[in-house]
Parts: C-alpha cells; structure tokens; sequence
C-alpha cells in the first residue's frame, strides 16, 4: 500500500498529492509493525518461553482447513484497525488514529506476547527483548497524549523498538544457524549492555526537543551511543557468523 501511495503521489495531479503522506506511513511506520505484530506474533512468544502460544497457533494454521477460515476473528479486527489507524492519521485526525493503533498493539503485548506475565526464560536475551516489546507499548500510547512530541515519541519506537528488536532477532538467527548454541543466550553480556546501549539512545533521542540549545548535540550523543551499541553487537555476533563459532 505504501508504494502504491508513493507511487501515485509523484504523479503531478493535485488529486494524487494528499497520498504522499499515506505512503509515507505505510511504507515506514506501517510495513515494519505489520512485521512485528505478524511475525513477532508467533517468534516473540517462543523466545519469551510461552511456547504453549506457539504450540496452539501450529494446530491452528497447520491444520486441513482453509487458511482464512481458521485465522481468529481478532486478528481480522486487528488487522483492519490497524490499516484504519494509519489512514486515519494521514487524514489528519490524530487522536483516533493513534488511539485505534495503541488498542491493536496493546492486545497483541498481552493476548500474544503475554508483556503483564514474568518472562519463563532465564535468558537475557529474552529478558531485552521483552524491553524492547515495551517500548513500542508505551510509546504508542504516549502518542495518544503527547501529539505536540511525535517525531520524539515515534523515536522510542524506532530505536527502543525497531532497532532493539531487531538486533535481539538477529542474534537468535546467528546462535541458531550457528555452533555456539542457544546457551550464549544466557550470558549476560552482550545482552544486558547492548539494551542499556540502545534504550539509553531511545531517551536520549526523545529527550532532545527540551533542551533546545544543545538539540543537535543531543542527536549527535544518540547517534554514537546507537553506534556504539551496534558495534558491541558486530563484536559479539559477526565473528559467530564469519568463523561459524
């Protein structure tokens, strides 16, 4: 939908102009949470030890039936307030928007991700992955109350969040298809300084519109200690997926 929205708006008919907007939401904002509330349906609760989620979700979808038959409805609803919350933010009408968007998230961090129960891993990577679940929760929400602080409240998303999970997601893919072995998973550096790294970044980020005289520096402090944290990452993981150690 984003490149369609995209593509239509950078045709030069006034008609098509107001689209540029909804393709920006859902090529960015949309594409990647449709990613985690999709797959983080399913890969979140197994790393967080609820495997019983991701047990009854495979004798659903893995089932004889017809794919869309047996989706539950309340995925269907998710899935159509969520489209709504972006068109609805791209018309300008903020409060319903986020608010729809807020309620989809909030009822997949506790019916999937199960964010108000104690994580059933001793890992710390599960541990930081679950922080970064919050993350998006709470910035969400504050959404909903803040709207003079977007830009700075979309930034516990996309680095507290995003970024945050993603990193968390890679090193499962290279601990798994590696010989290290799950166990590393246990330890707790990298993990604990890679989250501290990164949150820390997020609320430096969002921080940064008080204190007007040091804005920039306050970018430039959020783009070292992210970039610091990616390096303790590349430090951890790549020779894992170089030697395959």
């Amino acid at each position: 939908m984003g490149s369609v929205f995209n593509l239509l708006s950078s045709y030069n008919f006034e008609i098509f102009g107001n689209l540029e907007t909804w393709g920006k939401l859902f090529f960015y904002d949309a594409m990647v949470t449709s990613f985690i509330l999709g797959v983080g349906g399913r890969l979140i609760p197994g790393i967080l030890g609820f495997v019983e989620i991701v047990k009854n979700q495979r004798q659903i979808y893995e089932s004889s039936h017809s794919f869309f038959k047996v989706i539950p409805v309340g995925i269907y609803i998710s899935l159509f307030t969520f489209i709504m919350s972006f068109l609805l933010e791209g018309a300008g009408l903020l409060n319903t928007g986020y608010l729809s968007r807020a309620v989809v998230i909030t009822y997949f961090s506790f019916r999937y991700w199960r964010l108000h129960e104690k994580v059933k891993t001793e890992k710390w990577h599960g541990r930081i992955l679950k922080v970064s679940c919050f993350f998006l929760l709470i910035a969400t929400w504050l959404l909903c109350f803040f709207k003079d602080y977007i830009i700075d409240i979309k930034h516990l998303i996309y680095i507290g969040s995003y970024c945050l999970m993603t990193l968390m997601v890679a090193s499962r893919v290279v601990l798994a298809h590696g010989k290290a072995g799950l166990g590393f998973e246990h330890r707790t550096f990298p993990y604990l300084l890679i989250g501290g790294l990164v949150s820390l970044a997020a609320l430096t980020r969002a921080t940064a519109q008080f204190v007007s005289d040091s804005y920039f520096e306050h970018l430039g402090y959020t783009g070292l200690i992210l970039l610091l944290a990616v390096l303790v990452w590349l430090t951890s993981f790549l020779c894992k997926i170089i030697l395959h150690k």
